[in-house]
């Protein structure tokens, strides 16, 4: 063999070498951006999971919004509806104290005439006594049977006036009794809203409550017309002033408690 073959051999297995150990070196940069990229891939993947689950979370987050804002529109219609209670509430206490002043101004005119009575009568009796001497030396029998007379008709007077005394605290005891049992509904409709509330945080599709509120309300109306007339009887009976005094006590020791805000005032 010739040394010219020699050298083109030695030549081409350098050429050989060159080539492989480029190729291998082309290899190993695959290799290392194989696992850039399978690294790059695992990231990407791991934050799709974590996008993935924040998708759900966010989809739990607006049904949970949803849910809140209907809650939020039943609130604010419970809201409306217990101002519209409030306002019903100021009306009929408004009209407690119209009927407390007609009342009052009644009364007022009645005592003042039986103490125009009274001071008529002192009057007569002190005139009586003036002429007590003399009239017992002219007519002592007729006087005597006026007199007797007199005390008759005083007797009669009085007697009716302790029956209409009695028909009056009858009338006050079943207007109070009245007005309890408007008190005592009116703190079950307060309940039942509260429970109706404390109802609507959790699901209940069916709830009987605006039915049983129509109910009560013809109940509430009924319980109203029959104080008014009550008090329409009342206002037109003439009252002592221990009347007035056993009524005003009555009537604030029920009507405080439900308007605190009238007794700060």
């Amino acid at each position: 063999m010739s040394e010219a073959s020699l050298e083109v051999k030695s030549r081409c297995c350098t050429n050989l070498e060159d080539e492989v150990k480029d190729l291998k070196e082309k290899l190993a940069q695959s290799k290392n951006q194989v696992d850039d990229l399978t690294a790059k891939l695992e990231t990407v993947s791991s934050r799709n999971q974590v996008l993935i689950r924040e998708l759900s979370s966010m989809k739990e987050i607006q049904t949970k919004c949803e849910k809140l804002e209907k809650n939020k529109k039943k609130l604010e219609q419970q809201v409306v509806n217990l101002r519209s209670c409030i306002e019903v509430n100021m009306f009929e206490y408004n009209k407690i104290e119209q009927y407390k002043e007609d009342f009052e101004e009644t009364t007022r005119l009645n005592v003042a005439e039986k103490l125009k009575e009274v001071d008529l009568f002192l009057e007569m009796q002190v005139a009586f006594q003036e002429s007590l001497a003399q009239i017992r030396e002219n007519n002592y029998a007729s006087v005597r049977s006026q007199m007797e007379l007199r005390i008759k008709e005083l007797e009669f007077e009085l007697s009716k006036m302790k029956n209409s005394q009695d028909v009056t605290k009858i009338e006050l005891d079943i207007y109070k009794h009245l007005y309890l049992e408007e008190v005592t509904h009116r703190m079950s409709l307060t309940n039942e809203l509260n429970k109706t509330s404390a109802a609507n945080m959790r699901p209940a599709p069916d709830l009987p409550y605006g039915r049983n509120v129509n109910n009560n309300s013809s109940l509430f109306n009924r319980n109203v017309a029959v104080r008014e007339n009550m008090v329409t009887r009342t206002s037109n009976s003439r009252r002592s002033s221990n009347d007035i005094d056993n009524y005003i006590t009555k009537v604030s020791y029920i009507i405080f408690p439900l308007f605190p805000w009238v007794s700060d005032s």
